[in-house]
């Protein structure tokens, strides 16, 4: 009886083993789907952000352009101070030339106090808007460039 509890034993062994042979060889397969799944959540990953970065984008260069055309805006308006400060400037030239007592009766137009613009401001503002031309310029190069305009 001993031989047979033996046997039994080795019989039962070798099943074991078999079986884990058979466990080992679905764990491969189980990895190799791993794998690939893992794989595939990388793939959608990556065009998550690529799709984000895409949105980003073109939600940047919508505001991009909101900006520009609202600096435009802003220079149209600089211009006309600018124009206003001219005629200012002439017209004190005239009173100083018939009536030089008079012309401290208003202040300078490009203090504070004669047209509410700090000096340092109107400075920041024409280099913005210089900057502004030059960039605008630079873009039709390149949209020329890039056969994007006729």
């Amino acid at each position: 009886m001993d031989e047979q509890k033996r046997l039994g034993v080795w019989e039962k062994i070798r099943e074991f083993q078999a079986q884990l042979g058979s466990i080992d060889e679905e764990q491969v397969i189980l990895n190799r789907e791993k794998a690939q799944i893992a794989g595939l959540e990388e793939e959608a990953r990556v065009e998550e952000f690529a799709t984000s970065r895409n949105v980003l984008r073109e939600d940047g260069i919508a505001v991009a352009n909101k900006l520009t055309s609202e600096l435009m805006t802003v220079a149209g308006l600089f211009n006309q101070l600018c124009e206003l400060g001219e005629r200012d400037r002439i017209a004190k030239d005239i009173l100083r030339s018939l009536a030089p007592h008079r012309t401290t009766e208003t202040p300078d137009f490009w203090s504070y106090e004669g047209s509410t613009v700090d000096p340092a401001f109107k400075v920041s503002l024409a280099q913005t808007i210089s900057e502004l031309h030059r960039w605008n310029r630079e873009l039709q190069r390149r949209a020329k460039t890039n056969g994007d305009v006729p």
